[in-house]
């Protein structure tokens, strides 16, 4: 029996159909056998092409760590947030800390940014004492902390290359709500939490209008406060003015530094306050200015990233994270 051209045209187009199904039914097998086929590649980073392999000790400590934050039961399809389950999350957070260990790296040998001995020392020891199933994705991630470490030194260390000056950093502590100060308070409570009575809450009065005049006739602040203040503490401290009463904060705000208020009514007693000069040498000290800045600047770092997904990352889904995780 000859075949017809008709025929011909018909086996061909059947072929090539065959052969496309084939080759979409393999990439959907790549992921939904992920024991046969861990080398897809999910992602690329910097031109480097990031497989699933790779990823998978990402995806478990990622998992790990939500368990322990969450400190309750979930499943993959939990929804962290409306949108997002956790499998998403996981997957998301994996190559996120991925991306950003292959960023510090790149960035510490473009600024010729190095371990210094004492961190080798603490690397080696951390190598040297782990356990677990990954020794070389560890040894990877742990010597990244550490460049991530060093980076930040490079940069916002007392010698770094952008450290902020004096007038940067009152200028952040304005912006920020950063306010410093001591104070004497005066609590309409007694010792074990009870409410004082009106009558012993005119006498809170007429000891914060005591403790103003020894101040004025010469009595040191920090004395005053030790010997009359609730909880007898030196409370010399920085505190984030978010936190803090509004009649505080109208009274701080109205003082020079170094000058104290006169007696502040809020809603549990009496404060008397004395504001603080900020001191930027604290400030860069605690590192809260130094990180915020550091933070933002690799935040930075990786929205200028060279960095894709590919489309196997989107078919990594509920049953490879179960297979991966063996749950």
């Amino acid at each position: 029996m000859k075949m017809t051209k008709q025929n011909k045209r018909l086996l061909v187009i059947l072929i090539v159909v065959v052969v496309l199904l084939a080759a979409a039914l393999t990439a959907v097998f790549l992921l939904t056998a992920p024991e046969r086929n861990r080398d897809t590649v999910v992602a690329q980073i910097g031109g480097e092409d990031i497989t699933l392999r790779q990823l998978e000790p990402y995806i478990e400590m990622s998992y790990d760590n939500l368990n322990s934050y969450l400190g309750q039961e979930f499943s993959l399809d939990t929804q962290i947030e409306t949108g997002t389950s956790v499998a998403d999350y996981v997957l998301y957070d994996a190559l996120t800390v991925l991306r950003t260990y292959k960023l510090i790296e790149q960035k510490a040998a473009q600024y010729d940014v190095e371990l210094s001995p004492a961190q080798q020392t603490e690397l080696s020891a951390a190598i040297s004492n782990y356990e677990g199933k990954y020794p070389d994705v560890f040894a990877y991630s742990a010597r990244c902390d550490l460049l991530y470490n060093a980076l930040f030194d490079y940069f916002y260390s007392r010698k770094g290359t952008e450290l902020p000056s004096d007038g940067e950093v009152l200028a952040w502590c304005e912006e920020n709500g950063v306010i410093r100060a001591d104070y004497i308070l005066l609590y309409y409570e007694d010792a074990r939490g009870n409410r004082l009575t009106r009558g012993e809450m005119a006498a809170q009065r007429e000891l914060g209008n005591q403790i103003l005049f020894l101040y004025a006739t010469g009595a040191d602040f920090d004395d005053l406060e030790e010997q009359y203040s609730y909880d007898g503490l030196v409370t010399d401290t920085y505190m984030s003015a978010a936190e803090c009463h509004q009649e505080f904060l109208n009274a701080y705000y109205a003082l020079a530094d170094g000058k104290i208020s006169d007696l502040v009514e809020f809603e549990y007693g009496y404060f008397i306050i004395r504001r603080l000069a900020i001191d930027p040498d604290d400030i860069l000290a605690a590192g809260h200015m130094t990180g915020q800045l550091f933070n933002e600047k690799v935040t930075l770092w990786l929205s200028q990233q060279d960095y894709r997904t590919t489309e196997n990352y989107l078919r990594v889904d509920r049953k490879v994270m179960e297979h991966i995780l063996d749950i």
